[in-house]
């Protein structure tokens, strides 16, 4: 096999290059306008799951142990509580609510401890930056 100028085949003639078949069904722009709708469900999913404030386990027993049982209202209260401590750059704060105080880590939206009325009068707080009262 002969071949032509740098190392091109001239029994292959010059013009335009083969062309795919068209493509059924959707287009790529449809593909990717649809993966990104699917992504952003995904990722809104997971905003919405990280603004729920969690409780670690050791405020799971001491919620369990003092017999409290947050309503979803006060749920809803330590969210805002939250948010509003991190929108002023807070670390770990103190939520201060009717006779409970909870210990927050707000950049892991995380419950590290609850308090009771009855415990919190003898309570010492350290390693705070900040305090919430709801």
């Amino acid at each position: 096999m002969a071949h032509g100028i740098h190392g091109l085949n001239p029994s292959i003639p010059p013009g335009p290059l083969p062309t795919r078949p068209a493509r059924r069904g959707r287009s790529v722009r449809e593909d990717h306008s649809s993966a990104r709708r699917d992504f952003g469900k995904v990722l809104h999913g997971e905003v919405e799951n990280q603004k729920e404030v969690q409780f670690s386990s050791h405020a799971q027993s001491k919620l369990r142990m003092r017999h409290i049982d947050l309503t979803s209202e006060e749920k809803r209260r330590l969210n805002e509580a939250v948010d509003k401590a991190a929108e002023k750059g807070a670390r770990e704060s103190l939520v201060l609510m009717s006779d409970l105080a909870f210990l927050i880590s707000i950049r892991n939206r995380m419950v590290i401890t609850a308090i009771d009325g009855e415990h919190l009068r003898d309570g010492v707080f350290t390693h705070i930056d900040s305090a919430v009262v709801i």
